[in-house]
């Protein structure tokens, strides 16, 4: 998983900002998971996936 490719720069550059204008923090934490849920899609494939979307529930 490579921090310095030009795929999570536009991932981040479009999360980030997502997240810290919205005042409500239950979107907030949805925003997180989704992020996180298409980041690990993204490298990991579903087996990645899945530990995020289980740990997600008991948010």
């Amino acid at each position: 998983m490579l921090f310095l490719t030009y795929w999570f720069v536009y991932f981040i550059a479009a999360l980030f900002p997502l997240y810290w204008f919205c005042p409500v923090p239950w979107i907030r934490r949805q925003i997180l998971l989704g992020g996180s849920v298409v980041f690990h899609a993204h490298f990991a494939g579903p087996a990645g996936v899945m530990p995020i979307v289980v740990l997600g529930g008991f948010v």
